[in-house]
Order: structure tokens, then sequence, then C-alpha cells
């Protein structure tokens, strides 16, 4: 019986230790493979450059550079040499693309997922070269949305103001850096400025609003031309939206004096959209006053963007 234990022991013993060799070989050619597949997928500075270079040796008035993944910024540089505009986006089709004629896509590590997507839009294909393991491709918008009012291109422009009942205060405007606006010296997030943040699966350009309970603060631009309608995109900073006592932040949209709709940012994270079409509004130059608003501050990193069209 002793020996008959005995045999089994041992082999239980062999059967582990193979076991444990066979994984190791395993984890060991895993580890191999990624390792290669990294080092293949993995531009370096001159992929970058190229592909900059690309994309600058044809670069029109009206075109944009979206290079995605989002969080692939190391050929940043690249793009600024080339003094190129671009932006890092993750959801290619999701985003909006105001102004924008052609739109050029740098992507790396097979991540422009949802081109078939982007392509069942207006858009056509009309170019299409790699740069080491870079993809660069053209895509035309066959009907671009030209002329739109993009607020934060616009926001040195603006008159920015808060009012709590009939207590008005201007916030005052920087000399040096004109797109901020402060409306509390006492308090540096109580300020209106432009800023460039990570914010749903993209680094997007956005205006800073924090609110200030019970009281409202107005970004006013005049003579916007538009016809059809504002599209508003908003959200909260991951640190705001995992507050569990957070408020909802309100912008209020006035046109020539007229409220139009409201846009609500709920205590969630993300981006979100809300387009409020022109009903009843007359004319091509408009005054449009975003009032945002808040019940209770704490922890409202609030920040938005949009366009009148």
């Amino acid at each position: 019986m002793d020996r008959t234990l005995e045999i089994a022991e041992k082999q239980g013993k062999t059967f582990l230790a193979a076991l444990i060799v066979g994984l190791t070989l395993v984890c060991t050619l895993f580890s191999w493979r990624f390792y290669a597949w990294l080092n293949e997928s993995t531009p370096t500075p001159e992929d970058w450059n190229r592909a900059a270079e690309i994309v600058k040796a044809e670069f029109l008035s009206g075109d944009f550079v979206a290079v995605t993944p989002f969080w692939a910024t190391t050929g940043e540089k690249a793009f600024v040499d080339q003094e190129l505009p671009y932006r890092y986006v993750r959801w290619i089709a999701r985003e909006d693309w105001p102004n924008v004629e052609r739109l050029w896509v740098v992507s790396g590590y097979d991540r422009f997922r949802d081109r078939d997507v982007f392509l069942s839009g207006n858009v056509v294909s009309e170019r299409l070269e790699n740069a080491g393991p870079l993809q660069i491709e053209r895509f035309r918008f066959e009907n671009p949305l030209k002329g739109a009012f993009v607020f934060h291109e616009r926001l040195s422009e603006a008159e920015v103001f808060t009012q709590k009942g009939k207590d008005t205060k201007i916030c005052k405007q920087r000399r040096k850096e004109p797109d901020r606006f402060d409306c509390d010296n006492r308090r540096q997030w109580h300020h209106v400025g432009r800023k460039d943040v990570e914010i749903g699966d993209a680094v997007r350009p956005v205006i800073w609003a924090h609110p200030v309970a019970k009281t409202d603060i107005h970004i006013k631009f005049q003579g916007v031309r538009a016809t059809h309608g504002i599209v508003l995109t908003h959200g909260l900073s991951l640190y705001a939206a995992a507050d569990p006592r957070g408020k909802e932040v309100f912008i209020d949209v006035f046109v020539d004096g007229r409220k139009i709709g409201r846009a609500v940012q709920k205590n969630i994270k993300g981006w979100h959209r809300m387009e409020i079409p022109f009903r009843k509004v007359s004319g091509n130059i408009h005054d449009v006053d975003l009032v945002v608003s808040a019940e209770k501050d704490g922890r409202r990193h609030f920040v938005f963007d949009g366009y009148a069209y």
C-alpha cells in the first residue's frame, strides 16, 4: 500500500513539474510574440515625422488631422513642428467636424475601428498611405459643415458675466490670455476659459465653466451667423462625476433674448451631445447667450463646447 502511494506521489510530482514547464513555455512564447507584435506595431519618431510630412505636403485650408488611438501621443511633436491642426480621438465617426472639408486620419496599432461606420456617412476616402506601422488616410466630406460658429474658437469675442438675482458682475478678460475670464480672484476655479482636456475618449478643446451655486454664468456672443440651430457638447471630469453627491449642471440657450433650449449635464462621466434646432427664429445674425448654472457647485468640474450653424 505504501509502495502504491509512493508511486502515485512521484507521478503527481512528475505531472506537476511537466505542467509548470509547459505553462512556462506557453507564457514565454506568448510574451515573445506579444513583444514582437508590439515592436512591429509601435511607430518610431521617424514614422511620425513621415506621417506628418505626408499630410503637410497636400494640406489645404479646411483640412484637419485626427489621430487615433487617442492615447498614442508620442508623435505629437511631429504635428506641432509641421504646424498642423490636430486632435487625438478614439471614435472618429462619433465626433462633430464643423468647418472641416477634408479629414486626415492618422491611425496606429490597428485602432481605426470605426472606419466602416465613418465611411457609411457622407464621406469619401481619397488617399491611403503608410508610414511604417502608421496608416494615413484622407477623407472628403461630401456635404461639409462650413461657416459654423465654434464657441471655443470665438471665446475671446464673448461677453462673460455672472448674475445672481438683480446683481450682475462682469468677469474680467485677461489681456495676455484673451480667452480666459476671471469671475472671482479669490477662487481660481471660478473662471471661464479655453482648455484642452481628455474627456470622452478624446483630447478636446473645450470651455471650462465651473458653476457657482444659485448663480448664472453668462457667455454671450454677438453677431453669430446661423440659420439652422445650435449643437452643444458637454461633460464632467472623472473626479467630478465620481462624487455621489454631485448635482446636475444646466446650460440654458438664449437666442436674441428668447430661450430655445436647455442641456442637462447629469452626474455621470462621458461626453454628451444635444442639438437644438432653430424654431421661430428669424434672420441669420443673432445674439447667443449660453447660461451655465447649478443648485450646488461642489466638485462641478464642468466643460462644454459646441457651435451655431
